[in-house]
């Protein structure tokens, strides 16, 4: 509902965190605590049309993409409001 949604954004901005980082720490620590795993990963998928491609306001279709994260978030914090720039679930390189 409208109500919820404004809820979650306003405790994300009051954490300095975008509504994405809250969902996707919410998501690893679902996965992790579904799976028994401390360390999860799954894809993020993104859009963008880079400004530097020559012609790409003339060019038709999507420009999306699937970027891996892996994530291993710690069930003994808390959830929002994390303290700025410190989500729940820290992103780390694939190995």
């Amino acid at each position: 509902p409208p109500a919820a949604a404004g809820r979650l954004l306003a405790r994300a901005r009051a954490a300095h965190l975008t509504l994405n980082t809250c969902v996707q720490a919410a998501w690893a620590r679902l996965v992790a605590a579904r799976t028994g795993q401390a360390r999860v990963a799954f894809g993020t998928t993104v859009a963008g049309r880079p400004a530097d491609l020559p012609g790409a306001e003339t060019v038709l279709g999507l420009f999306i993409n699937t970027l891996p994260g892996v994530h291993d978030p710690d069930p003994a914090r808390p959830p929002p409001p994390w303290p700025a720039g410190r989500p729940a679930a820290r992103s780390v390189p694939a190995q």
